[in-house]
């Protein structure tokens, strides 16, 4: 699978079947609803029957975000039979410098899910591939976060990720 990233505002991914090549195409603030949704819990499973007002929040949050390319990007790759089958995003998030990151710019991984009829053929890695594409080209992160699922912990430590050199904690305030 070849990724191929033209000059795009906001790039998206999808599968020529034709040729059997990943090739991109530019999208914008329309595609909110399915980023929303794709992974609005961010276990990495597709809702069903999510709540409105949930559904409401994360298309708002998505419109919003895909209207600014220089802090989030989402890749999917599209199947001509069942559409939109895999998707990748992340988001710059801004910390303040250290010495290792002048620019104090993260990068968080989210919302990478593929559709389970179509898992095992390269998708998830092509769309991965192409946002870390991005991060490394287009922005000033230096370091790329995500939390894994057990699905998916084999490919990010494929792609270079490692646990970090101290762990992450996290505490539910409401």
């Amino acid at each position: 699978m070849e990724i191929v990233n033209p000059a795009c505002v906001v790039p998206w991914c999808y599968v020529d079947h034709r040729n059997s090549r990943t090739t991109c195409r530019t999208s914008g603030r329309g595609s909110a609803s399915f980023l929303a949704g794709i992974d609005v819990s961010g276990n990495g499973q597709r809702h069903r029957r999510p709540g409105r007002g949930l559904v409401v929040s994360a298309e708002r949050w998505f419109a919003d975000r895909l209207g600014k390319p220089d802090e989030f990007a989402a890749f999917v790759v599209d199947d001509p039979v069942d559409g939109v089958i895999c998707c990748a995003a992340g988001i710059c998030d801004s910390h303040a410098p250290t010495p290792k990151n002048l620019s104090g710019l993260h990068g968080t991984v989210f919302n990478v899910s593929t559709d389970s009829r179509h898992r095992r053929r390269g998708h998830a890695r092509g769309c991965l591939t192409a946002l870390l594409s991005w991060f490394q080209d287009e922005t000033e992160v230096q370091v790329v976060n995500l939390n894994a699922t057990g699905d998916g912990i084999g490919l990010y430590e494929s792609l270079g990720f490692v646990p970090p050199r101290f762990p992450a904690l996290a505490i539910r305030l409401t």
